[in-house]
Parts: C-alpha cells; sequence; structure tokens
C-alpha cells in the first residue's frame, strides 16, 4: 500500500514539472511571438496640433543698393577718360563726376551743323524773289511780242530777227542755270520753249542751206533748256518737304547741344552721392549706355533683389524681410581676417514688375546705422504672414486617400490580446492654406489632444496597427 503511495506521488511530481515546464515554455513562446509582433508593426513619429498663422516665405540673393536713385545715361558714344568722383563721395548737382573725350560728340555736331546748312541753301535757291519772277513775265511778254511780229511778217529767214531770238534764248538759259524755279517759274520756262521749238521749226521749213549751222545750234540749245528744266524743277511740295526737313535738323542740332557738355565731363544729375559707377576709366561708352546711379539726399540704404513672376506675383510690398550677409574684419596685430554673418530685420516698401527680365524687383530699406558692402552677397528671406488658424500641422501629415481626397491619420487606442495598441484612423481634412513647412486644415474630427501620424517606416491604411516611436 504503502508502495503504491510513493509511485503515485514521483508521477505527480513528474506531471507538476512538466507542466511547469510547459507553462515556462508558452509564456517564453509568447513573450517571443509578441516581441516579433512588436518589431513587424510600421514605426512611426507622430506629432500635435498647434494653432497660431502661417508663415510663408521666398528666399533669394540680394544686393545693397540705395532707393530713390538717379540713372545717369550716356547721351552719346564717347570714352571715359578720369572718374573724378569716388563711389559713395558727396556730390552736388552739376558737379563734374567722370571726365570724357567729347571727340565723337564735336564730329556730330558739325554734322548737324553742315546738314542744317545744306538744307538752307537748297530752299535759298528754290525759292524764287518777287523780283525773278516778275522778269520772267516780262521775258515771256517780250517773247509773246516777238512770235506775232514773226508771225504777221512772215519772215522766219531773217537773220537779225534770228540773232536776236538766239540772244533771247542764251538769256533763259542762264536763268535756268541759276537755280531752282517754283511751279509758276516752271510754267513760265516751259512756255518759252515751246516758243522755241516752234522758231525752230520755221527755220527749219524756211531757212537757206547756209542757216543751217544756226538751227542746229538753236536745236542744241532746246535740247540743252529741257535737259537742265528737268533736273532743276522743284514743287512747291518738295520746298516744303525741306521746310520740314530743315526743323527736323535744327531740332537734332539744337538736341545734340544739349546733350553733350562742350567741357568734356558728366556732371551729377541731383545732390546727393554716386552710389555705384557702371564704367571704369578707359571704357567705350555707347549712347543709352547706363553710366552711373546717383543717391539723391532723400534715399536710403535698401537690398535689391528679384523674386520669378511666379513666386512674386502674390506677394505684395510690407511684407517683413530677413537679411543675412557676411562682414570681414582683419585683426591688427596676428593678421588674421574672420568673417562674421550679420542679420537685419527689414520691410519691403518697394515691388515693380519688370517686363524685360519677366521677374518682380523688392527693394528693403533698412537701418541707416547699418551698413553692407556693396560687393556683400546678402540672403533674403521674405516672410508673408497669414491670419491666425485653429488647427496647423506639418506638410508631411497630409496625404491623399484612394478617392484622392486630402486626409490625415490620427492615432487612436484599441485593447489587444495582451494590451491596448495603437491604432490609425483616416480622417479627411480640407486645406485651408499651405507654406514651405505647413498646412492649416479644417476637420471637425481632429482634437488639440489628438496626436497625428507624421511619418512611418512602412505603408500603412486606415485601421492599422502602429507602432509609436517615443523622442
Amino acid at each position: 500500500m504503502k508502495g503504491m503511495v510513493l509511485i503515485m506521488t514521483k508521477q505527480k511530481k513528474i506531471i507538476a514539472k512538466i507542466s511547469i515546464w510547459l507553462f515556462i515554455a508558452l509564456l517564453l513562446f509568447t513573450a517571443i511571438s509578441q516581441i516579433i509582433y512588436q518589431k513587424l508593426l510600421p514605426k512611426v513619429e507622430v506629432t500635435t496640433v498647434k494653432s497660431g498663422p502661417i508663415d510663408s516665405f521666398v528666399t533669394a540673393k540680394g544686393y545693397a543698393d540705395f532707393t530713390d536713385q538717379v540713372h545717369a545715361y550716356a547721351e552719346s558714344d564717347c570714352v571715359a577718360t578720369k572718374i573724378l568722383l569716388p563711389e559713395m563721395q558727396e556730390a552736388k548737382q552739376n558737379e563734374p563726376i567722370i571726365e570724357i573725350d567729347v571727340a565723337q560728340d564735336k564730329i556730330a555736331v558739325k554734322q548737324f551743323e553742315l546738314a542744317v546748312l545744306s538744307l538752307s541753301n537748297q530752299i535759298k535757291q528754290a525759292e524764287l524773289t518777287p523780283d525773278k519772277i516778275t522778269a520772267q513775265k516780262l521775258q515771256l511778254d517780250i517773247l509773246n511780242q516777238q512770235l506775232k511780229v514773226l508771225e504777221n511778217s512772215q519772215t522766219p529767214n531773217s537773220e537779225s530777227k534770228k540773232k536776236q531770238l538766239q540772244m533771247q534764248i542764251q538769256g533763259i538759259e542762264r536763268q535756268i542755270k541759276e537755280g531752282y524755279v517754283d511751279e509758276a517759274g516752271l510754267a513760265t520756262l516751259k512756255t518759252q520753249l515751246s516758243i522755241a521749238q516752234e522758231e525752230l521749226a520755221l527755220y527749219e521749213k524756211n531757212v537757206p542751206i547756209e542757216n543751217k549751222i544756226a538751227t542746229n545750234q538753236l536745236s542744241l540749245s532746246i535740247l540743252q533748256a529741257q535737259t537742265q528744266l528737268k533736273k532743276d524743277t522743284i514743287s512747291q511740295q518738295q520746298v516744303e518737304e525741306l521746310k520740314k526737313q530743315l526743323d527736323i535738323a535744327n531740332d537734332q542740332l539744337r538736341a545734340k547741344k544739349a546733350s553733350f557738355e562742350t567741357s568734356g565731363k558728366i556732371v551729377s544729375l541731383c545732390d546727393g552721392k554716386v552710389s555705384k559707377y557702371y564704367v571704369k576709366e578707359g571704357d567705350r561708352i555707347t549712347k543709352g549706355q547706363l553710366i552711373a546711379d546717383i543717391a539723391s539726399t532723400s534715399s536710403k540704404p535698401c537690398v535689391s533683389f528679384a523674386l520669378s513672376k511666379e513666386a512674386g506675383e502674390d506677394l505684395p510690398s510690407g511684407c517683413k524681410v530677413v537679411l543675412k550677409y557676411k562682414t570681414y574684419e582683419k585683426d591688427p596685430i596676428s593678421g588674421i581676417t574672420s568673417s562674421k554673418m550679420n542679420e537685419i530685420t527689414a520691410v519691403a516698401s518697394f515691388k515693380k514688375y519688370n517686363p524685360k527680365e519677366n521677374n518682380y524687383i523688392f527693394s528693403a530699406p533698412y537701418d541707416e546705422k547699418k551698413s553692407i558692402s556693396r560687393e556683400a552677397v546678402v540672403d533674403v528671406k521674405m516672410i508673408q504672414t497669414s491670419t491666425a488658424y485653429t488647427t496647423i500641422l506639418p506638410k508631411a501629415c497630409v496625404t491623399q486617400n484612394k478617392d484622392q481626397k486630402d486626409c490625415i491619420f490620427v492615432i487612436t487606442k484599441k485593447q489587444g490580446l495582451f494590451k491596448q495598441e495603437n491604432v490609425v484612423k483616416e480622417v479627411e481634412v480640407k486645406v485651408l492654406d499651405r507654406n514651405n513647412i505647413n498646412v492649416a486644415i479644417d476637420s471637425f474630427e481632429v482634437r488639440p489632444e489628438d496626436e497625428v501620424l507624421l511619418y512611418s517606416s512602412k505603408p500603412i491604411k486606415d485601421g492599422s496597427v502602429i507602432s509609436v516611436v517615443k523622442e
């Protein structure tokens, strides 16, 4: 009996040990499987909702400049021989700043003077005086009377009459050769030629053989008169055109004389200082070339920068601007040059569209106590502040679902097999505003205390169990 009891006791001990080991193994297996399960879950980073404005910004490279500048352009071709006033030095209006070689300008003035003189002479020769008109009318009357005498006497072969007519024709030729005639003079000359031609026809019919030489000479005179008439005749309309050309030439001459300094110097256009030269000594300058910028006494130092049409179109003047630039200092003892980064906060007070470059030019005046070198490269950050929003998240939080609608994943809790698990819930949202970093959204399902998925190591969907990585 005692033996049976001992056997039963040993069996129970063995079963108990096996059970314990099985339980331990089960626990180990469960722990290991839980670890593996957790390891396989998507690792995510989360963020929380914020409120406030959304500041959008753009960056650009700027340069030191001045507001209210006057630009000096070359009026003609010349050569810069000497810079008379250094940059940033005070200058009075009409004070010489650049010495130039004006040889080209002097030649241009002489050319305009020659054009004016030539046109004046042409007009003077073309305009007949009353005395000349009267004389030509008298000549016409004389020729008409002589023609009537010849017709009545029927003595076309009279040597005395022939010589008389030849002398009159020669006198007319001299008048033609004197220069231009008006329309009245042209009519007179045509009448005289017609008379001469009729006289020649009479001589050709009735003059004896020995008078053929005189006839040929008269024919030659008539031909010369016709040629000279065609060459020298000018209409009243052409005279008016010459007068208009003369007016234009006079205007050009006055403009040229007014646009260049006979002293060979370019002067400051206002009180202020030359902020920048665009030429140096020895440079050849062409007409219309930008020579210098002159900052007036009302000018203020500023930083100018350009933004593309797309970037600058919706940005108004008045935006906050952060300017960063380097200055360099040389240690007087060691001789080592060190750099220092400086920062100025300003406001963009000027905006202008530049159609040539298809961009917008902005200027941001800054405190005159600061000084930015003209050679410095300025890093510009232009900031536009929006209205305040109640729900702001990083831009990376917003994605699109299968319906191509904006959505976020909110972290929720659910009871798992052993503990509570983190589960994502897809929530559709409406994007109200955005910048390079953040977005403002509108959704009644998102609460201020909610955690929102920012980053996931694996693709997820609505209802996915995730593992939140705490920073």
